[in-house]
């Protein structure tokens, strides 16, 4: 597709009220507000970079924005990078409270998923990352 003249079919999804820290597009991660990479979250952005390089990062915006249920499959990879890549070395307590954390982080207002049952619940967020790793 050309993205010169492709329409973009995601106008439902708005943009949320926050500052960016980081974004990317295909192998780029941008960070508009000039802070250090979190290592964290590079390895969140990280996987999105490599999600985008499956078809075209043009494609994948536009299913992402678009499609609820494909950009919770996408985030469930990236946030469980995030929890990789704080370590495993931690003990038994402080993985709990992290990959609650994240399973929270995950389900966030800032996707914009459908309320359950329709969207995933934190249930549902602890398992599928449990499943991610």
């Amino acid at each position: 597709t050309d993205r010169r003249t492709m329409t973009p079919s995601w106008p439902r999804f708005r943009a949320p009220a926050i500052r960016v820290l980081y974004s990317h597009y295909g192998d780029t991660i941008f960070c508009p507000s000039g802070q250090v990479f979190d290592p964290v979250l590079l390895a969140h952005e990280e996987v999105h970079c490599a999600q985008q390089s499956i078809d075209s990062p043009a494609v994948w915006w536009d299913e992402y924005l678009r499609d609820p249920k494909f950009r919770y499959e996408q985030e469930v990879h990236a946030h469980a990078a995030e929890l990789r890549a704080q370590g495993s070395g931690r003990n038994r307590n402080d993985w709990f409270r992290m990959l609650h954390r994240t399973a929270h982080r995950l389900i966030a207002d800032l996707y914009q998923y459908p309320k359950p049952p329709e969207g995933p619940d934190f249930k549902k967020a602890l398992a599928d990352l449990q499943a991610a790793l």
